[in-house]
């Protein structure tokens, strides 16, 4: 019984195999007469971003379907470590990331195969200095605990506006912390000063903590917010990134007309209320198409990034330099110049 039950499932596996080279010549005969090429779902085309309010309008991008209408298929990712986003953008996970003008320039300068392509947005009063009463400007801080995270943002504004004084980190007494812990710690009178952003700089700005002493709002340029694609997006998939832009300049404008739904959106993607995201937006200011263009075109954007590079190499926080005029591609803005002009 054994042996002739070995030859039953022999005959039906040389049966179905036959049924099977069958049905693959039909689909093949099929396919040569009809000629209909197959549809493919488009990949994904993943944009990577921290938490902040400043890059909620891909939310909105996302959600309104501007990327869909202009023909890509975005996808925003929330990656909260630097690090991580730009590994994931080296490994190609990512077509492209937004981060600091400081943070972009040191991925850069360390390796990252990526350019930037658009200004996102400028802080405008929402990140500042907050000092005790004693202290009355950036010279005052000479030999006085500071307290700041390490590497962010508000790190680049104090060494940026320090080195403006003649001054650099040894000056002060740094105190590495998170920017809410800092603030925490000068109301708690622990340390002199501190860098911090809102609603923590609001907070601690109290006649019984001290006060705030520079805002970005009096130190424009600083602490701008970036867009960088990898050197494969602009190489291989130059009208997705076209696309991704014209989404955004989209997004940005809804916001603007829609103020409302568009915190909604925004406050629902973030885990945060709507009125929060409306009150942190206040301390911001997007960046619009023309002001994209002046800004790579009149060389800004290079000048900005090579005092990043310098001020991050003589703080031991990166080991090469890398030009400015080398870390951008304004040929995605161009692109869309005709069409944005017209908007």
């Amino acid at each position: 019984m054994r042996f002739n039950n070995g030859i039953d499932r022999k005959l039906k596996k040389r049966l179905a195999f036959a049924l099977f080279l069958i049905f693959i010549c039909v689909l093949v005969i099929i396919g040569v007469i009809v000629k209909k090429p197959v549809d493919k779902e488009p990949g994904s085309f993943k944009i990577g971003i921290v938490s902040w309010v400043g890059f909620g309008p891909f939310y909105i991008a996302e959600e309104k379907g501007f990327f869909k209408e202009e023909g890509v298929n975005g996808e925003v990712w929330k990656i909260e470590n630097d690090g991580a986003l730009r590994g994931a953008l080296a490994s190609g996970e990512l077509k492209g990331i937004i981060g600091s003008l400081d943070s972009i320039a040191s991925g850069i300068a360390s390796g990252l195969k990526a350019k930037v392509v658009l200004k996102i947005d400028e802080s405008s009063g929402s990140d500042g200095i907050l000092a005790v009463n004693s202290v009355k400007n950036l010279k005052d801080l000479r030999g006085k605990k500071v307290a700041f995270p390490k590497g962010v943002p508000s790190h680049f504004f104090l060494l940026t506006l320090l080195r403006k004084e003649g001054m650099n980190s040894k000056d002060i007494i740094p105190v590495y912390m998170e920017a809410g812990n800092a603030a925490v710690a000068f109301m708690a009178g622990k340390v002199d000063a501190a860098v911090t952003w809102e609603p923590w700089l609001s907070k601690a700005n109290k006649p019984e903590y001290g006060h705030k002493i520079i805002s970005s709002a009096e130190a424009p340029g600083i602490i701008v917010d970036l867009f960088a694609f990898s050197y494969d997006t602009l190489e291989n998939q130059k009208e997705e990134a076209v696309a991704v832009l014209k989404a955004w300049f989209r997004a940005i404008d809804f916001l603007k007309e829609n103020p409302k739904e568009g915190c909604e959106i925004i406050g629902r993607n973030m885990g945060i209320k709507p009125e929060e995201v409306t009150e942190m937006l206040k301390g911001l200011r997007f960046s619009d198409y023309k002001e994209n263009l002046q800004y790579f075109k009149s060389g800004e954007f290079a000048l900005r990034f090579d005092e990043a590079i310098e001020i991050y190499k003589q703080e031991g926080l990166i080991q090469k330099k890398f030009a400015g005029f080398n870390a951008y591609d304004v040929t995605v803005l161009s692109a869309i110049e005709k069409t944005e002009s017209e908007h």
